[in-house]
């Protein structure tokens, strides 16, 4: 049995070798499946790294040391105090914004400043970026790749407050994003005393040692408080709708790569089918046959994976710089390159393209096997009965997996529901379309007649050629359906919101003395509380023109806006309503020491609150203390840019602090759409992906057919058809077979998005927006598919001539 194997194994390589564009078709979509999984594995990947390292995580999850009044700051003597005292484990930390410039001379950037002492860091923790400033030589500063290439220095030089010259800047990925990690002794010099940038905290570097904190609580002095861990901050839900979309499209990327498989693989059996039956005639079985045929495709499977995984992981770091400056600028957060050596994503990628491929090879095989026996299997179409009781079950299989998800993986689990009855209801009804078009064409036109009736039997020969095209254009429509409505959501949303003429981000409250004539401004206050539904942000709103009518509300209870001015109610968001499963007359327990509210507040309002990944709620500004809360912004409601009491505001405004930020409302939105717009960037490039690999499906099932039809083409051309006629026959046929998949693509793209929209972003991000179908939308998706499906049909019908036997030019 193995001599026989080792013959047809050589063989089938031989025939390999005189036939190499069929095995290379094989190859390249595995290497494209493995290439695209591998690229989002290793993006998703230093995503998260990205995560863990951002947001100043170098101290995340440790306790702090912080002052209780900012009138009272922490000293360098408090800290000197208590490491007399054996808390050797306290680092000290000064955190200020700060603005940076290049040695030289060119516009300062404001970054964050993280002073930190290296020498106490040295001896606690091995995994802190701030360690090198100690461990490199004469290193001063340290900044994230993102960050040094924001910055466009021609020197490893920068300037900090136009005083502190910092020289040998090193650049690494465990960075934060928009900080500078540099010595503490470094950074207080003249003209940077304590005084005027104090300590902000001392980080306690040792967990899950309840004895020394309590030892602590009670060491410290009274205008100093012991701070819990903060919670992770989430990075936003864009971040993980990226990730998500990346997970997605590689995922769909490598199903349609499979549809390739299998129809190179009937490609390639077809064209070897003399040599085989030649083989089984030498008295070799039907079962070493496959073997060999399967152990040919492992072989390519796993040749394939590796470059495909090499490929991805190239591609991956080349565009790690462009993902560094993307995940820094629009997530705030870092990104990681791929490691050097990934052995452990080559045998993954061995061991799934090995299976994947086994799978996909049982039914070409299974064909096979019958053409070698010469035994044909008859096949009987549905019944009108059969085909609609078929129809229904789909039908209600959809309808229970859209209607039942209680999870982000079910809500995902439906989508795939969602397109497997697709594809059954397009196998099912697309050669009863085509057949109804057929017999609405005059008995005149005998060659379009054969055009569509061949174009209905051409659907049931290219099952996974039709089933690849129809998943590929499903996912296509409901994504961009999806993202244009999230888009327009978004915008509306903003348009509305967004009422005061000017917004200025500020870290302190501004001072009223000195403030323009008839200018008003509000405070944004906020405060990050834990209640019992975990943690949320309370954020300040005020109930009057025009913030009244700007708010947008998904429900409200009758007196809303009474009840929330008096104190007696609260406005949750989306995000807060449905991770907690609460609605409208619910009560919400706060228990804050520095918020002047009631403990327990009637829920009057759900709001939505587009792209914020963490839960939220609104008071009114009485409920916020100054000394307490956490500023966020001040909203000038009054004079607006065109007004010339403007830049009296902006420069009032600018006095209050040096990185004071001041955006116009038209220049917010602007920003804020373009980042909406930017995010989704590589998700339309792995649309348009996807529809190329569908376009080569359908290339290889045209290029299987026309093998199969050159008598039939021969008999047509000895009637009189010119060779032109039957190219066109030909394009109206294959265009007629897309355009009937696309008549029932899009209704289920319509739905997929629905799915998107109201389960997966449910569970996933805990936020949905309505739906919104608009026209040019769908047709350009449906375009965009025919546009490129149809060139690729172009190739095999341009080499009709070379195929067909049309040495007899002339009409008979």
């Amino acid at each position: 049995m193995s001599r026989s194997w080792r013959m047809s194994l050589l063989t089938l390589l031989a025939l390999s070798k005189s036939r190499p564009w069929e095995p290379l078709l094989v190859l390249l979509s595995v290497t494209l499946a493995a290439a695209g999984l591998s690229a989002v594995t290793l993006i998703n990947e230093g995503a998260g790294k990205g995560k863990l390292a951002s947001a100043d995580s170098a101290f995340a999850g440790n306790y702090q040391v912080t002052a209780r009044d900012e009138m009272q700051p922490l000293q360098q003597a408090d800290y000197a105090a208590l490491r007399r005292q054996g808390f050797a484990e306290l680092v000290a930390v000064a955190r200020h914004t700060l603005p940076v410039s290049c040695d030289t001379g060119s516009e300062a950037t404001n970054l964050n400043i993280v002073a930190v002492d290296t020498f106490a860091l040295a001896t606690r923790v091995s995994s802190n970026p701030a360690q090198q400033l100690g461990a490199v030589p004469e290193a001063r500063a340290i900044v994230s790749p993102a960050t040094w290439r924001a910055l466009q220095c021609s020197d490893e030089a920068l300037m900090v407050n136009q005083s502190l010259r910092l020289t040998r800047i090193i650049t690494d990925a465990a960075a934060p994003p928009r900080t500078v990690l540099v010595d503490i002794a470094t950074f207080y010099q003249p003209p940077h005393t304590l005084t005027d940038y104090p300590l902000t905290s001392l980080e306690f570097l040792t967990k899950d040692n309840d004895a020394q904190l309590d030892r602590l609580r009670q060491a410290l002095p009274s205008h100093l408080s012991l701070l819990p861990p903060q919670p992770t901050a989430n990075t936003g839900s864009l971040s993980d709708s990226f990730q998500l979309n990346l997970w997605a499209m590689g995922m769909l990327m490598a199903v349609v790569c499979l549809f390739i498989i299998a129809n190179a693989l009937h490609l390639m059996y077809r064209a070897r089918l003399p040599t085989l039956i030649q083989l089984r005639q030498l008295g070799i079985g039907v079962r070493i046959l496959g073997l060999a045929l399967l152990g040919e495709m492992v072989g390519l499977a796993i040749f394939g994976s590796t470059l495909g995984v090499i490929g991805g992981a190239w591609l991956t770091r080349a565009l790690t710089p462009t993902l560094q400056d993307t995940f820094s600028s629009l997530f705030g957060v870092g990104f990681f390159g791929p490691d050097a050596l990934i052995p452990a994503l080559l045998l993954k990628g061995w061991a799934i393209s090995a299976l994947a491929i086994t799978l996909v090879s049982l039914l070409p095989l299974r064909r096979l096997n019958q053409q070698l026996i010469m035994r044909s299997t008859p096949v009987t179409g549905l019944t009108s009965g059969l085909r609609l009781l078929f129809t229904l079950v789909l039908i209600i299989l959809c309808t229970v997996a859209t209607a039942l998800p209680w999870s982000a993986f079910t809500a995902l689990l439906s989508v795939v529901v969602l397109l497997t009855s697709g594809c059954g209801m397009v196998l099912m009804w697309l050669p009863i379309l085509l057949n109804r078009i057929r017999q609405l064409v005059p008995a005149r036109f005998p060659l379009a007649q054969w055009s569509i009736a061949s174009a209905c039997e051409l659907s049931q020969r290219t099952r996974l050629a039709v089933c690849a095209f129809f998943i590929a254009l499903t996912a296509n429509t409901g994504m961009n359906v999806m993202t244009d409505s999230f888009r327009q959501a978004t915008a509306d949303w903003l348009t509305q919101r967004l009422v005061a003429p000017v917004y200025a981000y500020t870290e302190s409250l501004p001072d009223e003395q000195g403030k323009p004539a008839g200018a008003r401004v509000y405070p944004g206050y906020r405060q990050r509380l834990e209640l019992k539904q975990g943690p949320v942000v309370a954020r300040a709103y005020y109930p009057q023109s025009p913030f009244i009518q700007a708010m947008v509300f998904n429900s409200t209870s009758d007196n809303a806006w009474q009840a929330f001015s008096y104190g007696q109610g609260v406005f949750i968001s989306q995000q807060l309503a449905f991770r907690q499963g609460m609605t409208l007359g619910d009560s919400l327990t706060i228990d804050h020491p520095d918020l002047a509210t009631r403990s327990s507040l009637k829920v009057v309002a759900i709001y939505p609150d587009y792209g914020n990944p963490e839960s939220q709620l609104l008071l009114p500004p009485q409920a916020f203390t100054a000394k307490a809360s956490q500023f966020a912004s001040v909203v000038a409601a009054t004079p607006a840019p065109d007004d010339p009491q403007y830049s009296a505001l902006e420069a009032w405004l600018a006095s209050q602090e040096s990185n004071v930020r001041i955006y116009d409302r038209e220049q917010l939105i602007s920003l804020s759409m373009q980042t909406f717009d930017d995010t989704f960037v590589v998700t339309d490039a792995l649309n348009i992906a996807t529809l190329l690999v569908a376009g080569l499906s359908f290339l290889l099932s045209v290029s299987l057919l026309t093998m199969d039809s050159q008598p039939q083409f021969s008999l047509i051309r000895s009637l009189g058809v010119s060779a032109s006629a039957l190219k066109r026959a030909l394009s109206a046929q294959y265009l007629l077979l897309c355009l009937g998949t696309i008549a029932l693509a899009l209704p289920f793209g319509i739905l997929l998005a629905w799915t998107f929209i109201e389960r997966v972003n449910r569970f996933a991000f805990a936020w949905v927006y309505p739906l919104k179908i608009e026209l040019p939308v769908l047709l350009g998706s449906a375009l965009a598919s025919l546009l490129v499906v149809s060139l690729f049909l172009l190739i095999p019908i341009g080499r009709l001539n070379a195929r067909a036997d049309l040495s007899n030019e002339a009409p008979l």
